[in-house]
């Protein structure tokens, strides 16, 4: 079923409304959730360079956020600062596009895992949720450090309460759905093998690779 987004984003900013705002305080308190095995720890080299990439590429790029994961804290994160993220790793993706167009291999990760690419609706639903959400249209300060995986779980949870409570409001439904997936989307990209991904492709990007490698 196709949904139509900008009327989800309104009935989400609208949704808000009816609910008690919450401070991040009271998100931290609240568990992430437990998005598999699937991460990984990045060991980074300390010199200039990873692999055959020259790291000095990226400073003052558009892509430098990519690269520095590690210093990124999604359990101590605002949400404009994710939606900022997101931007940078969506305009990645066009540019990739652009340049080496939309077939891509499958990547195996550190566990023998296939790493396949978010669909790029996943990505942009989340961005314009995120757009809507920085304008204050959810239930905490878009500027106050939150757990973002425990806030987006939290609102999973909430729109599926509020469905069942209302078994015959349709947008309820729609609006659940929406959510589950939006809380999925966050939960894959903050992954370290999703990171390791964006960096090979943003490394292509600055370097004009003429190839993609099959293996991170």
């Amino acid at each position: 079923m196709k949904i139509n987004i900008n009327s989800l984003h309104t009935q989400i900013g609208n949704k808000a409304s009816f609910l008690e705002p919450v401070t991040g305080e009271q998100v931290k308190n609240q568990a992430a959730p437990d998005v598999g095995n699937e991460s990984s720890t990045v060991d980074t080299d300390t010199n200039e360079t990873q692999g055959d990439f020259d790291l000095t590429l990226v400073k003052g790029s558009a892509y430098e956020q990519i690269f520095n994961k590690e210093d990124l804290d999604f359990s101590n994160m605002s949400l404009n600062e994710l939606y900022s993220l997101v931007q940078d790793v969506n305009a990645m993706h066009r540019e990739y596009a652009k340049e080496h167009g939309n077939d891509e291999p499958t990547r195996i990760g550190r566990f023998g895992t296939p790493i396949i690419s978010e669909e790029r609706e996943a990505l942009l639903d989340l961005e314009g949720t995120l757009e809507v959400l920085s304008f204050g249209g959810g239930r905490v300060d878009p500027n106050e450090k939150i757990d973002v995986a425990a806030y987006f779980s939290n609102q999973a949870e909430l729109a599926t309460a509020q469905a069942k409570a209302a078994p015959e409001r349709d947008d309820y439904s729609i609006s659940a759905s929406y959510m589950k997936e939006i809380r999925n989307t966050v939960g894959k990209f903050i992954l370290d093998d999703t990171f390791e991904l964006y960096k090979e492709k943003a490394a292509l990007l600055l370097t004009d690779k003429p190839k993609v490698n099959t293996y991170i």
